[in-house]
């Protein structure tokens, strides 16, 4: 029974054809045009009710080679969004000598930048509903502009203390179209088989901009206590130590501002809202709206996408904080060179590994839960072994350290591409924007409640560890109740009818244009 449900979503014994569902007008076959690339299938098939799902009107279904240069503009974007929120923390011993920052004030950066994506979340989400996605996407490559430009303008305090604040501000605002829109760009420009492996690239795209910051900032800025990598283009002498730092800080500030002007000229020549012709059944057909999208994820007949909702955010979202403040976390235990490369393999083997396990499920679909699973129980054990070698429980090893970092970074993010497909396709015909924006809310309402404890007097940092192995055991249960379910995929590969709401819009849509021409 099992596998015949897997075949019937994944189609396994049928052929290209029969997977296409078929375009009905009054009864009559009509054919269904499939362009994957430059190859063009045509497939006329008989009346049926899945066909007659569709509408009366044959729209093309097709998919174009330009979708790459879309997904490599919106990733780049996702790339510098995620690096610019940790600039500060992976140098932090180098900013507390050269600013006069504490613990506290890093943190608190990392405050404005969650509560400024809050706040632009729903307006963003909204406008992408209405106007589509280069409007949006303007705006926050225009806010990255901005806040990546104000910190160039001092190294001076207390002007560059409250440049950097207000600079985290902007950033944070930017942030709702890079973490939110990366499964509406993957439906809206991918086909069924592509989809889960683009959702994978333009999501983790921001975990590797921030694996990138690990290596960026110590690679140019030397330690309070080391050289930097690239020996410094400044005066380092011992009596101008932290001039020589504030330049280096100033050099790395001038680059990110540098890429972040370059993303925003390549997406004002080219970046549409939305392609031509679709290159899906359900992206052709539209899903719920916005606000009725809203309704619908807090009604009772939704209440399984909280199941996977709430594991989401509370892996990842801690996880992201915990992993950009390893800067304080493991300042007594490693040097920051060594922070530094910490940071970026763990991200990265997560990037990495979401990339793979997001073609995997395209691959092999039906098994996305499965792999959720299995990714949960290896973070869970891997956090525990990290806990154990930071607070030196067992015998201190740099090799073990840098293992299990690698190992829960490759656990926790590589399961970001799985929990917005599944949640996405189980709320289905909610629409992508609706669901990832409701994920990433709660994303970022969390980390709050996180770094709040920082500013608790003499608090320390013992309780983050344990606080992250806490929320990655939380996880299991909830992965294990969640009821796996693939409605958007049936429904593309015509073996299952779309809901009748969405039918009956695309319809008069359909009817509204007709009268239009």
């Amino acid at each position: 029974m099992m596998q015949r449900e897997h075949d019937d979503v994944c189609g396994r014994h049928s052929t290209p054809q029969e997977e296409s569902c078929c375009l009905v007008n009054n009864g009559r076959s009509q054919a269904l045009h499939l362009n994957y690339g430059s190859t063009l299938l045509e497939q006329s098939v008989d009346d049926s009710p899945i066909c007659r799902s569709i509408s009366s009107v044959s729209p093309t279904i097709r998919v174009y080679h330009r979708r790459w240069y879309i997904l490599f503009v919106f990733s780049l974007l996702a790339f510098m969004q995620g690096g610019l929120g940790n600039v500060w923390s992976v140098i932090a011993g180098s900013v507390e000598i050269v600013f006069g920052w504490t613990d506290v004030d890093i943190s608190l950066m990392q405050i404005w930048l969650y509560l400024a994506y809050l706040v632009s979340m729903f307006p963003f989400a909204w406008l992408i509903d209405q106007k589509g996605l280069r409007i949006s996407l303007l705006i926050s490559a225009g806010l990255l502009v901005l806040g990546t430009a104000l910190r160039c303008m001092t190294v001076h305090t207390p002007a560059a203390t409250w440049l950097a604040h207000i600079a985290h501000i902007a950033v944070g605002l930017a942030g709702p179209v890079s973490y939110a829109a990366g499964p509406y760009l993957s439906s809206l420009w991918f086909p069924p088989e592509q989809r889960s492996t683009a959702t994978a690239v333009a999501t983790v795209s921001g975990f590797a901009g921030g694996a990138g910051c690990f290596i960026f900032g110590p690679f140019i800025v030397e330690s309070p206590k080391l050289k930097p990598i690239i020996p410094s283009i400044f005066d380092n002498s011992t009596d101008s130590n932290v001039d020589a730092m504030q330049h280096e800080i100033l050099f790395c500030r001038y680059i990110e501002c540098g890429v972040c002007v370059l993303i925003l000229v390549m997406a004002f020549i080219y970046f549409p809202s939305r392609p031509p012709a679709s290159p899906s059944i359900t992206a052709a057909m539209g899903k719920l709206s916005f606000i009725s999208g809203l309704k619908d994820l807090f009604s009772r007949e939704n209440l399984n996408f909280w199941f996977i909702c709430v594991p989401y955010a509370m892996s990842l979202s801690i996880y992201g904080v915990w992993n950009g403040l390893f800067g304080v976390n493991l300042k007594e235990l490693v040097e920051q060179h060594d922070i530094g490369w910490i940071g970026f393999a763990a991200v990265m083997a997560g990037a990495v590994a979401a990339v793979v396990l997001g073609r995997m499920s395209d691959l092999f679909c039906g098994h996305m839960k499965l792999f959720l699973l299995l990714l949960n129980v290896v973070c869970i054990a891997s956090t525990f072994w990290f806990l154990l070698i930071a607070q030196k429980y067992i015998l201190y090893s740099r090799v073990q350290l840098y293992l299990a970092a690698i190992l829960q970074g490759l656990s926790n993010n590589g399961a970001v591409p799985l929990y917005f497909e599944l949640a996405i396709e189980t709320t289905y015909p909610v629409t992508e924007v609706c669901v990832s924006t409701i994920m990433n809310t709660l994303y970022n309402v969390l980390p709050l409640l996180f770094l709040l404890i920082f500013l608790i007097p003499n608090v320390g940092t013992l309780w983050m560890n344990w606080c992250m192995y806490g929320v990655v055991l939380a996880c299991f249960p909830f992965l294990l109740v969640f009821k796996e379910k693939y409605k958007r995929l049936m429904v593309d590969k015509g073996r299952a009818l779309a809901p009748e709401s969405v039918q009956n819009s695309f319809q008069e849509n359909l009817s509204y244009s007709n009268r239009a021409a």
